[in-house]
């Protein structure tokens, strides 16, 4: 593994280790909504622990992201007990990704369910190409801590679908935050 390996390595590990999406499975608290025992892979060896097929899907599934998708920072999350793979774009949001079940991607050499959920998460993240550029980059809408806004409207709403697009109409001025004379916050959308 040359220098340059090892820094793009680093940078996916600390990005994910400040998001809190997850630990090895080397152990130590994990933050999953859904409860789900196996965190983010960020080491070869911590495929140790998981099978033979999950282990060989995981690499190919990883290998076939980065070549296809180059430039950005692609997680695989297996989860052997649900027998899905969780699949996150850490450039954009830690929390946003795709599921995808283990019998979709076993029996394809192509991993074309991988490829396709990694299309879905930048097309999400309104992302106009494939190729990572810094420039593409910087022109996607962020919240306030610094994380991608994705696109819910195909989604049903919910109060966390409500609270991203309310988050994407302040970044892009199409919403305010005005004070009421009682002290309160309320969010004023402009038309």
């Amino acid at each position: 593994m040359n220098a340059d390996e090892r820094k793009a390595i680093d940078s996916v590990l600390n990005y994910a280790r400040k998001q809190g999406i997850g630990n090895s499975l080397r152990g130590g608290p994990i933050r999953d909504a859904n409860a789900e025992p196996e965190g983010v892979i960020d080491n070869p060896n911590d495929l140790v622990g998981l099978s033979a097929s999950t282990d060989i899907l995981v690499r190919d599934m990883a290998a076939i992201l980065t070549s296809k998708f180059p430039g950005f920072r692609w997680a695989i999350q297996p989860n052997e007990f649900g027998k899905v793979f969780n699949i996150f774009c850490l450039d954009f949001h830690a929390i946003w990704g795709y599921r995808i079940r283990y019998d979709d991607v076993q029996d394809d050499p192509k991993r074309r369910e991988a490829v396709k959920a990694a299309r879905t998460i930048l097309q999400r993240f309104r992302y106009p190409g494939s190729r990572y550029d810094a420039a593409l980059m910087a022109a996607i809408k962020r919240n306030a801590k610094g994380e991608a806004i994705p696109d819910l409207s195909g989604m049903k709403p919910t109060r966390f679908t409500r609270k991203a697009e309310i988050e994407y109409k302040l970044a892009t001025g199409k919403a305010r935050i005005i004070g009421t004379k009682d002290g309160r916050n309320v969010v004023e959308v402009q038309s």
